[in-house]
């Protein structure tokens, strides 16, 4: 809601930021009269009526566009193999679970929608001939080809005013994401865009290997399969490259919740300091999505509360408490926070039970699972 707000109250800044240059202008231009014009000619209500139903139409164009963006994805993806798992729109997923197509809550900083797919556990890397292209460009596709459509659209039909400027609003809003997706950059926190992907992926037989083990991985996990019950090969113990290593990061996150799931806690400890060492620097949203499972493994090895204190800063706790509701692991990290290192037995059990109620409710089975396990294991203690 709030990306939604800001979206309007930037077409809304941006409208009368227009009007007042127009004005400016015009008074440049023919002075006192240019205003008296303005004055007797412009129809202030009509004039409100007219910026409110284009932030109102802007909003729908730039809505559409990012739901079809995702749309695109799937399409994209289910053409060249690929299995659909989830499509998310904001906060929202539609999930493929053992009982059907569910409805779940899930968010990812920085993005507006995403769309995952999985490969088949049977996929052979070392063939090095998966598709990855037209996954990662669906979304982008999409974008143009709507806004060609919108295009021929104003230009070839009479739909009156209204229509003519939503058609023209999808135009703006489909360049301004395909540019925003297309062009390989990263988004800011950490994130790769679509381009991006595909620049890294096109360049490196090695970043397609951990490319397609991840989407491997997020199958099982899908199906209520744990990593420690995942084949070995499929988790990498080399270290990421330095923070720019997308991929590599990723995979790496993986492998150490593989020796989370197998109890295996000082190396799993080790590996997230050797994480946080990389250089260059490990981006923020990487950073802040590790530390509380990071404190986890400190506070169940050495137990070291000047490491604890440091990794816990103000702002690692407020991405921890504010996307636990999403994140069964990360619930099971706070309850450990809470009962190892604040000694807070009441809000400890308080998040013990909230884990219990909530399971069935996340996004990944086989990720919940490990996290049940992992509360098991911290209750005992």
């Amino acid at each position: 809601m709030k990306r939604i707000l800001k979206l309007l109250a930037g077409i809304l800044c941006g409208s009368l930021i227009g009007i007042a240059i127009a004005v400016l202008v015009a008074y440049l231009i023919d002075g006192k009269e240019a205003l008296d014009v303005v004055s007797h000619k412009v129809d202030a209500a009509k004039l409100a009526g007219s910026i409110a139903l284009s932030c109102m139409l802007a909003f729908v164009a730039f809505i559409l566009q990012i739901l079809l963006h995702e749309v695109g994805h799937m399409i994209g993806g289910l053409a060249t193999n690929y299995k659909f798992f989830s499509i998310r729109f904001f906060k929202y997923a539609l999930v493929k679970t053992n009982n059907g197509l569910q409805w779940r809550q899930y968010d990812i900083v920085g993005t507006g929608g995403q769309c995952v797919m999985y490969l088949d556990k049977d996929i052979d890397v070392a063939q090095d001939s998966t598709p990855y292209f037209w996954y990662n460009a669906g979304g982008v596709a999409t974008n143009i080809l709507l806004t060609l459509i919108s295009i021929i659209v104003v230009k070839y039909t009479d739909m009156g005013i209204v229509g003519s400027s939503f058609f023209t609003l999808m135009a703006f809003a489909g360049i301004a994401l395909a540019l925003l997706n297309g062009i390989p950059m990263n988004m800011g926190a950490g994130i790769n865009n679509d381009g991006r992907n595909i620049l890294m992926l096109s360049r490196s037989a090695r970043n397609r290997r951990l490319f397609i083990r991840s989407l491997q991985i997020i199958g099982e996990l899908g199906h209520g399969i744990q990593p420690k019950d995942m084949p070995k090969e499929w988790f990498s113990s080399e270290l990421p490259t330095g923070g720019n290593d997308y991929f590599g990061i990723v995979s790496y996150i993986s492998y150490i919740s593989l020796l989370e799931d197998e109890g295996l806690w000082n190396e799993a400890c080790i590996a997230y300091e050797q994480l946080n060492n990389v250089k260059p620097k490990l981006p923020l949203l990487f950073s802040l999505e590790t530390a509380s499972e990071h404190i986890l493994t400190e506070l169940l090895t050495q137990n070291r509360q000047d490491i604890v204190e440091k990794l816990w800063t103000k702002q690692a706790e407020k991405y921890t408490t504010s996307n636990y509701k999403y994140s069964p692991c990360k619930l099971a990290a706070l309850y450990a926070i809470e009962l190892l290192h604040n000694k807070n037995e009441k809000k400890a059990l308080q998040l013990y039970e909230e884990l219990q109620r909530r399971k069935a409710m996340f996004y990944l089975p086989g990720e919940t699972a490990m996290a049940l396990n992992i509360a098991e294991q911290i209750a005992k203690l």
